[in-house]
C-alpha cells in the first residue's frame, strides 16, 4: 500500500514537472533569441537568432509572426557584411510571403536569393530557393516556368554527383511531370 501511494505521488509530480517544463523552456528560448537579434549593432549571431525567430513561427504556421522577423531580419542583415546568410534570410522571406499568397514579394525575395546563391556559389541554396519558385509558379498556374525551374535543379543535381542531392532527383522529376500534366502536356 505503502509503495502504491508512493508509486502514485512520485508519477503526479513527474507529470507535473513535464508540464511546467514545457511551457516554460519555450519561452525562455524565445526570450533569449529575441535579446541576441534585437540588438543595437547586429551580427552574425543576431541573424541566426532571427532565422531561429522566423522556423518557429513558421513551422507554428503562424506566417505573420514569422514574416515580422522575416523583415526586422532583412533590415539587420543590411548592417552586416554576410551575404551568405542575408540570402537565407531572403529565401525565408519568400518562402514566408508564398505561404502568405502574396506572390509578388514572394518572387522579389526568391530573386534576391537566387542573385545572392549565384554569386556566392551556394549550390544547396540555389536548389532550395529554384524549388521554391518553382513552387510558387505552380501556385499562379504557371506550369511553364515551373518546369524550367525545377529542369534546372534536376540539371544541378545531376552535374554535383552529390549523394546527398541525388536522393531528391525522383521528386523532383516527379514534381515536372506534375507540372507537364497541369500543362497538358503529357
Amino acid at each position: 500500500m505503502r509503495k502504491a501511494c508512493f508509486f502514485l505521488l512520485l508519477t503526479g509530480t513527474l507529470t507535473q514537472y513535464q508540464h511546467a517544463m514545457g511551457q516554460v523552456v519555450p519561452g525562455r528560448k524565445l526570450d533569449s533569441l529575441k535579446e541576441i537579434a534585437f540588438v543595437a549593432r547586429p551580427d552574425t549571431n543576431s541573424l541566426s537568432a532571427f532565422a531561429e525567430l522566423q522556423r518557429f513561427y513558421f513551422n507554428l504556421g503562424r506566417y505573420d509572426s514569422a514574416l515580422y522577423y522575416c523583415l526586422a531580419s532583412v533590415k539587420a542583415a543590411q548592417k552586416v557584411t554576410n551575404p551568405s546568410k542575408t540570402a537565407r534570410l531572403y529565401y525565408n522571406t519568400g518562402l514566408v510571403y508564398t505561404n502568405l499568397t502574396r506572390y509578388d514579394s514572394a518572387k522579389i525575395y526568391l530573386d534576391k536569393a537566387e542573385q545572392t546563391a549565384v554569386s556566392t556559389k551556394d549550390t544547396a541554396l540555389l536548389i532550395n530557393t529554384y524549388n521554391a519558385i518553382a513552387i510558387l509558379c505552380n501556385y499562379q498556374s504557371d506550369f511553364k516556368t515551373a518546369i524550367a525551374y525545377m529542369t534546372k535543379v534536376a540539371g544541378i543535381i545531376e552535374e554535383s554527383g552529390n549523394d546527398k542531392w541525388t536522393v531528391f532527383l525522383p521528386q523532383t522529376y516527379g514534381n515536372i511531370g506534375h507540372n507537364l500534366i497541369a500543362e497538358n502536356q503529357l
